[in-house]
């Protein structure tokens, strides 16, 4: 008490507390007590000290762990292989589609080398459909209907 410059009751509730312990009633180690009460010091100095945090402080740490927990699996997820890169996936999109485009915008010339009995007007129509088609889908339509 005397030698941490604080009253009994102070060392009571810093007992109570779980700051400090006692060997057995009434008596304490006086070299832990003051290691723990200098710890206890230093963590509350810090801002650590979850017993002198008020509600909005105590509300802001843990939306910050659970943020830190969040990053922290997905940054695993990640590093394990369960999560794609959007980029990349935007690219392969990207790729997919132009294939697409390409193959569909062939069909009417495969069609007329297939089917020589239409005409060049039939053929064409089919080109003029197709593109319609991916011009309707590119604008957030469906095929213009």
């Amino acid at each position: 008490m005397r030698f941490l410059g604080v009253s009994r009751q102070v060392l009571t509730d810093l007992k109570s507390n779980g700051v400090v312990q006692t060997v057995e009633y009434g008596k304490w180690d006086f070299a832990v007590t003051v290691q723990s009460y200098l710890a206890h010091l230093r963590e509350k100095a810090a801002g650590r000290d979850e017993r002198t945090l008020n509600e909005d402080q105590r509300r802001a740490k843990l939306e910050l762990t659970q943020a830190q927990a969040r990053r922290a699996a997905l940054i695993a997820d990640r590093d394990a292989g369960h999560l794609l890169d959007s980029g990349q996936v935007e690219r392969e999109w990207a790729n997919t589609l132009r294939d697409v485009r390409a193959a569909l915008l062939a069909v009417p010339s495969r069609v007329g080398a297939a089917l020589p009995h239409l005409t060049a007007h039939d053929v064409e129509t089919l080109s003029s459909e197709i593109r319609a088609a991916l011009e309707a889908l590119a604008d957030g339509g469906t095929d213009g209907n």
